[in-house]
């Protein structure tokens, strides 16, 4: 038996041990509704964030972010400079309420969260924006929904997540 072999056997028996130990432990389960997991989209939109990263571009930083709750918080980070409280205008929540989201595999007892794929991008250099839209619906369920763009690739992202994002964007100017 070689080293590797040894090895990959030592790393397989800690594995098994590992896992015959948390299935001993009897966790407790999740209340959560019957119908938990067929919610597809949040009840309620009344409470969200949107949160607005940035990385790449030429020197990898990105050109900055800014978070933007529906309590009227508006966070910027560097290069930008903005925060504080503000006045949510309706447009923006109007949008959120209304974007058509796609719909979430619900696994009981976990928070949702939405992956909308990218078109693959061909710029190596540009700047990678990512929105994060968080909705807390009437049970307390906080839904994620990601999404990632570069310049290339803009037009491959849902209309109402590119109205959220521009609206928004102008805020934080």
């Amino acid at each position: 038996m070689n080293r590797w072999t040894s090895l990959g056997s030592g790393l397989l028996a800690v594995f098994l041990l590992t896992t015959r130990s948390l299935a001993a432990q009897d966790p407790a389960p999740v209340p959560a509704p019957a119908d938990d997991a067929a919610l597809t989209r949040p009840d309620s939109r009344s409470e969200w964030s949107l949160e607005i990263t940035s990385s790449g571009g030429l020197d990898g930083r990105g050109n900055g972010g800014f978070t933007l709750t529906s309590a009227g918080v508006l966070t910027c980070s560097l290069p930008k400079k903005c925060s504080g409280p503000i006045d949510v205008p309706a447009p923006i929540h109007g949008l959120v309420v209304a974007a058509n989201l796609p719909p979430a595999t619900r696994i009981p007892g976990n928070n949702p969260f939405v992956l909308l794929p990218a078109a693959a991008g061909v710029c190596m250099d540009c700047v990678m924006t990512t929105l994060l839209l968080r909705i807390r619906d009437s049970n307390g369920l906080e839904w994620t929904y990601s999404l990632s763009w570069d310049p290339t690739t803009l037009s491959s992202i849902p209309s109402d997540f590119k109205k959220i994002f521009q609206a928004a964007a102008e805020l934080a100017k």
